[in-house]
C-alpha cells in the first residue's frame, strides 16, 4: 500500500501540475510578449523536471547497488521496477513541459497581438 501511494504522490503530482501550468499558458496568452514568457518559464520548469528524475534515478541506482552486506538476497526485480516507475513520472511531466513550451514558441510566430494588448505591452 505505501509502494502505491509514493507512485501516486511522485507521479500524479508533477502531471497535474503540468497539465494546469500548460492550460493557463495557452488559454491566457494572447501577445507574443506573454507567449515567449510562459514559454521560457514551462521550459526552465520541465528541465528542472527531468534533472530531478534523474537524480531520483541516480539515488535509487546507488541504493540498489549497495544493499546491506549482510544480506545476500540479490534485490528482487520488482524493486527496479518500481524505482522506473517513481522516475518515470516527473520525467514524462518534464517532457510535456518542454513540448508545451515548444508549442507555444510556435504558435508566438502566428499569433497577431490586437492593439489595445500591443499599447500596453
Amino acid at each position: 500500500m505505501f509502494f502505491l501511494w509514493t507512485v501516486v504522490l511522485t507521479n500524479l503530482l508533477p502531471a497535474a501540475l503540468t497539465a494546469a501550468l500548460i492550460v493557463a499558458a495557452h488559454r491566457w496568452s494572447r501577445t507574443p510578449r506573454a507567449l515567449q514568457a510562459w514559454s521560457r518559464a514551462l521550459a526552465i520548469l520541465g528541465a528542472q523536471l527531468i534533472v530531478v528524475a534523474v537524480l531520483m534515478a541516480l539515488m535509487l541506482i546507488a541504493i540498489f547497488c549497495y544493499p546491506d552486506l549482510s544480506d545476500p538476497r540479490p534485490i528482487p526485480l520488482t524493486a527496479y521496477l518500481a524505482a522506473l516507475l517513481w522516475c518515470a513520472g516527473p520525467a514524462a511531466s518534464g517532457m510535456a513541459l518542454r513540448a508545451g513550451a515548444r508549442s507555444l514558441e510556435r504558435r508566438t510566430g502566428f499569433t497577431i497581438a490586437p492593439r489595445e494588448f500591443e499599447a500596453f505591452s
